[in-house]
């Protein structure tokens, strides 16, 4: 789960950038999907060039893969960090929206190994590992020994900073296909969404993720015009203290992009940052203590908790008018939060509930799918 990559931004050191640049000139973009801020998809004969930009907070390099078609001829380019005979047959997944991208074009069943499974929401996924068809390589530390035993054909993974690069780069030495999957880089939710395709081709299902990708963006941009035409206006703050410390999503993040579109006002919005804001409480207190809606309540999932947590909470507005929302609606038993999971592929569910949210009688007929009322 990324959890804390979406609240907080970790930055360590920068890793060494690659001193070649690839000789690929002639870019033939997919026009259906256009490029994205940290990758971009590139057809070359008969061949993709993957290419990932920035993979991780400071990492200011570039990563290439070439995903060539079996039986073929492999390419010789320089600076690749990769060749993939592509369609490949197994994968080892390392985050649950790596789950929440498989399971938006049915490719669950190439999933083979997986750490944290006890973090996964997806029924189908606890199906297919109670049939033995995936494999556990770890919880928080991965196991090293199990991942290379697996002999799956690509390990989906991500680093979050300088160190854990370093951890896929001893993966590499020792011989496993590694494929960054940076969506938790893009501050935009359709971005996110759209990392889909990178995993959709090396699966051969891009097709399918194009697809997908076009009519999640048609509902999204539908939903996101019909709150514009909405009279009511709902100003709110988010998050809650973490050992005295208030994280609040800056201005630029993905969170105060889908409070934009859902017409909400953030109180932060004007902060030019993309990262979570260390605040101190008293500061939230002043500046939100009559905003309309507190949203993102973190392991907070009651009224009373509120209360018992700091009882100056109770005079936020917010609080007094019930108007109090978090994320936990699809959690099972084991703490696995859909929301952070098949929400990267259903931004235009997220936005719905807070459109719903912002303006409760214009989306009166809208169900909750991610959100719930704390009582």
């Amino acid at each position: 789960m990324r959890f804390w990559i979406y609240l907080f931004v970790i930055t360590l050191f920068a890793c060494q950038t690659e001193s070649k640049t690839a000789k690929i000139l002639s870019k033939k973009v997919i026009e259906k999907v256009p490029p994205r801020k940290h990758f971009q998809i590139i057809k070359e004969k008969n061949y993709f060039i993957i290419e990932i930009n920035t993979p991780f907070v400071e990492g200011d390099f570039t990563e290439r893969y070439i995903a060539y078609p079996k039986e073929t001829e492999r390419p010789d380019l320089d600076s690749v960090t990769h060749y993939i005979p592509y369609p490949i047959n197994s994968l080892a997944v390392t985050s649950t929206t790596h789950v929440g991208f498989l399971s938006a074009i049915n490719g669950l069943d190439f999933i083979k190994a997986s750490n944290n499974i006890d973090w996964v929401y997806n029924p189908d996924f606890h199906n297919l590992v109670k049939q033995g068809s995936i494999i556990s390589i770890g919880n928080r530390d991965l196991n090293q020994e199990e991942l290379v035993n697996s002999e799956v054909d690509v390990v989906l993974s991500y680093a979050i900073d300088a160190s854990n690069y370093q951890q896929i780069r001893r993966w590499r030495e020792l011989g496993q296909k590694v494929v960054l999957i940076s969506e938790f880089m893009e501050q935009d939710p359709l971005n996110k969404a759209a990392w889909l395709e990178v995993i959709g081709l090396l699966i051969g299902k891009q097709k399918e993720s194009i697809d997908y990708l076009t009519r999640l963006n048609h509902d999204y941009d539908s939903l996101k015009m019909n709150a514009m035409y909405s009279s009511q206006a709902s100003s709110l703050f988010m998050g809650f203290p973490w050992k005295g410390t208030w994280y609040m999503s800056g201005g630029k993040s993905f969170q105060a992009k889908l409070f934009k579109d859902a017409q909400g006002y953030y109180l932060w919005a004007d902060s030019p940052k993309e990262s979570g804001m260390p605040l101190n409480v008293e500061t939230v207190i002043e500046k939100a203590i009559n905003a309309d809606v507190w949203l993102n309540t973190n392991s907070i999932n009651s009224l009373e908790e509120i209360k018992e947590s700091d009882e100056r909470f109770t005079a936020f507005k917010a609080f007094k008018s019930g108007r109090v929302y978090n994320f936990n609606k699809r959690v099972n038993k084991s703490g696995g939060n859909d929301y952070w999971e098949s929400g990267v592929v259903h931004p235009d569910w997220i936005l719905r509930d807070l459109v719903k949210i912002f303006h409760p009688i214009f989306a009166k007929d809208y169900e909750f799918i991610y959100y719930q009322q704390l009582k």
